[in-house]
């Protein structure tokens, strides 16, 4: 599929999900899912890594198990991590972190890019935001809003900080299930 048909295949979908959301009728299919296992296959699949993104993923011996529908979290990282790699640039680093954090399980996604400012990190989850920082990065400021929403549904919260350093992180929790990993 070429590029402009995989831009209007994810704008369609990020329009019907918002909608969905927006609209208290996002259907999910909740289960247990052993984070670290799901983010090492998630991350499998970009096609970014072929252009020599350094990818580094980092989790505890122990997987933390969260109550998810996949197919979702999978749409969440999948627009973290190419939002990260877009910020980034070709040979910019990103880095995923699964971490707990009393009951919750914490997952972050930085780049190394230029980062957002400051009165903007919140604004950047609400539909069609689009910084203007960046005009040679093409989108539709539908991600970040899908994110949120998603991450809501699953009982847990999503936001995004500056790193010092330099960068961009942004960060989701969600709440661990009581089921112990296998």
């Amino acid at each position: 599929m070429d590029l402009a048909a995989q831009h209007l295949e994810r704008l369609v979908s990020d329009l019907l999900t918002l909608s969905r959301i927006e609209g208290g009728a996002l259907d999910l299919d909740t289960v247990d899912v052993a984070l670290a296992g799901f983010l090492r296959a998630a991350l499998r699949t970009h096609q970014f890594t072929k252009r020599g993104q350094d990818l580094r993923l980092s989790a505890p011996a122990r997987d933390l198990i969260v109550r998810a529908d996949a197919v979702r979290l999978q749409q969440v990282v999948d627009n973290l991590v190419d939002n990260a790699a877009k910020y980034a640039g070709d040979a910019g680093p990103i880095a995923i972190a699964l971490a707990r954090r009393g009951r919750f399980a914490e997952v972050s996604v930085t780049d190394s890019g230029q980062g957002v400012p400051q009165d903007a990190l919140e604004s950047i989850f609400q539909p069609f935001v689009r910084l203007k920082a960046n005009p040679g990065i093409t989108g539709t400021g539908l991600g970040l809003a899908v994110c949120r929403g998603i991450i809501e549904a699953f009982g847990g919260r999503i936001w995004a900080e500056n790193v010092p350093a330099g960068g961009f992180r942004v960060i989701f929790r969600l709440p661990i299930s009581d089921k112990r990993p296998g």
